[in-house]
């Protein structure tokens, strides 16, 4: 499951084998931004045990100011402009020596002229990035975006998990199921 994702992730962030480029592909709210994030704050955690949630970086992160964080977020299609511009950027190392994370959000809604821009930086990628793409439909991205990513397959939670999710966090258990029901994941 998700968490067993996480943890494994988080594994090779601590042991310094993280590669560097990832998609997460699964439904609407089925955990991707929220993964995706835990992995930006470890990247760039100096605590013992990233993410912390104590150190200077992971509480920027915490508070919206992250320094090494670039987000792109598409409402409708990126255009291969938005893709150059993230890309200059992403040619300038971090002053504090950390990990560059680049996540782009709907990355389906990159029209293929961006995705091939993309495509020269996730071949030869500088050193200190990391790029995450998050996407409900990875069948919209180029096969070439692809073979160049880890790519991480998120599905809902069953509704028993769910249910259990809901109860340890305050609700009763016959509430919890039907909120689980009704969550569908």
């Amino acid at each position: 499951g998700l968490q067993a994702l996480e943890e494994q992730l988080l594994r090779s962030v601590r042991a310094g084998r993280f590669p560097h480029a990832h998609i997460f592909e699964g439904p609407f709210g089925c955990g991707k931004k929220t993964l995706v994030d835990a992995l930006c704050r470890a990247l760039n955690c100096t605590g013992a045990n990233p993410p912390c949630g104590l150190c200077p970086s992971c509480l920027r992160y915490a508070h919206g100011n992250a320094v090494n964080l670039l987000r792109l977020s598409p409402e409708k299609s990126a255009k291969v402009e938005e893709l150059r511009d993230l890309i200059e950027r992403v040619a300038i190392r971090p002053f504090d020596g950390g990990r560059l994370t680049v996540v782009l959000e709907n990355a389906d809604r990159l029209t293929a002229q961006a995705q091939n821009a993309l495509l020269k930086t996730l071949e030869e990628p500088p050193e200190y990035a990391a790029f995450f793409l998050i996407t409900e439909r990875m069948s919209a991205l180029l096969s070439t975006i692809v073979s160049r990513c880890a790519v991480h397959h998120i599905h809902p939670l069953g509704v028993e998990e769910c249910a259990r999710v809901l109860v340890t966090r305050g609700n009763e258990a016959e509430g919890g199921r039907r909120l689980a029901r009704a969550a569908q994941g």
